[in-house]
């Protein structure tokens, strides 16, 4: 695994199922709004990474912890040169991980070629230089300094190796893009992000800026202004992630598909009361887990074994057509369901709140008139039963 993927991994155990913070709406704005206007490009990657802490929950104490930690990898591999690669140039360079092919729309589909993230290394003069003055500003960060460092010498290496005409990337969660922009215009290339989640106001992408964003709707565009990213190019384009194929799968019965996302334990009590609902109803609950907050053992016990679907073999375009109703909080399944024309149940009983603040940011401008809410639902499923 690269050191990319472990310092991420790592922010998941620790923040994203512990400390990870619900801000409401007017919170977060207001700590978006209370940062100056950006100066360049690398107090823009600090005031994201400033968001994404708060997001997190990142406590001083934590925060000195994970400094210390990559104190002694940033010096190792600041003085690390490496070297290039040799291969046929392309147009497109996509620097990402293999799951994430299907974000690519088919205008960048010809003539490019992927680097998965930390694939290759090569550092010179000038990234060293862009390195020092980060350091310079901020001299404790080596969390910050220590990831900026691995994203420049990986895109040093694949501009090097496969010299691209742009870069594309799927980073706006990144308080790396901003830096890593900077850096691209200075070789002469476009850094284009592409889109790979549904995203809203939140603390994740502020001041976030490309060349080229590439969106799934036009609703978009209002949501990154709000959070003052940096970007003013932006192209509409569907790519096969959303753009699924609709066909019909007949169930023996019809099926309630579940679609977690982060805070598993906490919508445990509905999911065990929605597993009732739908035997007594002569309907039953799946439950597909997103792959970076599987359940614990504890929270799967009481559950058959036949009621969490498998993400490794069932592909998200043969699991939402395979349900009657799709159900979730505000994840991006409910806009790619809306699309196939799926009847929907918005999870508004686990997190309340959470259901209140996600319509103000924006998450159901998708809503569709087959679109229901899933308190609705456990007071009156009678009503809920499709036709056969």
């Amino acid at each position: 695994m690269s050191i990319i993927g472990k310092l991420n991994n790592f922010k998941i155990k620790v923040f994203n199922k512990s400390s990870y913070k619900p801000y409401t709406t007017d919170e977060v704005l207001d700590y978006i709004n209370s940062f100056p206007e950006p100066v360049d490009y690398m107090e823009r990657s600090y005031f994201q990474y400033l968001c994404n802490s708060k997001l997190y929950g990142v406590k001083k104490s934590v925060s000195f912890i994970r400094n210390l930690a990559c104190f002694f990898p940033f010096w190792f591999l600041l003085l690390r040169k490496g070297v290039s690669g040799v291969a046929e140039s392309c147009d497109h360079v996509f620097i990402s991980d293999e799951y994430k092919m299907n974000i690519i729309p088919a205008k960048y589909k010809e003539s490019f070629q992927q680097v998965r993230r930390s694939q290759g290394w090569l550092l010179g003069k000038q990234e060293r230089r862009i390195v020092s003055e980060l350091w310079e500003k901020h001299p404790f960060s080596y969390y910050f300094l220590l990831k900026n460092l691995i994203k420049l010498a990986n895109y040093k290496w694949a501009i090097e190796t496969y010299k691209p005409k742009d870069i594309l990337c799927s980073c706006e969660y990144s308080f790396t893009s901003s830096v890593l922009t900077e850096y691209c215009r200075t070789c002469h290339l476009k850094h284009i992000n592409l889109m790979h989640g549904f995203n809203i106001v939140d603390l994740k992408c502020p001041f976030s800026t490309f060349d080229v964003m590439s969106i799934w709707d036009d609703f978009f565009i209002d949501a990154y202004k709000t959070m003052r990213c940096g970007t003013t190019d932006f192209e509409i384009e569907k790519p096969d992630c959303v753009k699924l194929n609709k066909y019909e799968v007949v169930n023996e019965k019809p099926v309630l598909k579940y679609y977690t996302q982060n805070y598993p334990k906490k919508i445990v009590p509905v999911l065990r009361r929605l597993v009732k609902t739908a035997e007594e109803n002569g309907m039953k609950l799946e439950i597909r887990c997103h792959p970076s907050y599987p359940f614990e053992k504890e929270d799967a016990a009481g559950f058959p074994d036949s009621t969490f679907e498998d993400n490794r073999k069932i592909d998200i375009e043969r699991s939402i057509n395979g349900a009657d109703y799709v159900i979730a909080r505000n994840s991006t399944v409910l806009y790619q369901a809306a699309l196939l024309d799926k009847r929907i149940l918005i999870d508004d009983v686990s997190l309340p709140e959470e259901y209140i603040e996600s319509r103000k940011k924006g998450a159901f401008l998708w809503e569709t008139e087959r679109t229901d809410l899933l308190s609705s639902f456990l007071e009156d499923p009678e009503r809920f039963k499709p036709s056969r």
